[in-house]
């Protein structure tokens, strides 16, 4: 099996739903959301001390975005 999710879809969702439930789009926001799919994603796995931040011995995938692209807008 292929996996093929957008962790940029993955990471609005949560957005969108504590947006939808409280009436307020400022409800959780993308610094929030970040951390969640970052360091506390990492922490959820029991891998804090290997992955979920750029820090010397930790293991790390970086992408560059380019922010001109009209999909980086919402």
């Amino acid at each position: 099996m292929i996996n093929n999710y957008d962790i940029f879809k993955e990471m609005s969702l949560p957005g969108k739903l504590m947006a939808f439930a409280t009436k307020d789009p400022t409800a959780l926001l993308t610094r929030a959301i970040l951390n969640l799919a970052t360091l506390r994603g990492a922490r959820a796995i029991g891998l804090q001390d290997e992955i979920g931040a750029v820090q010397v011995g930790k293991k790390a995938d970086l992408i560059s975005l380019n922010l001109e692209v009209i999909g980086c807008f919402p």
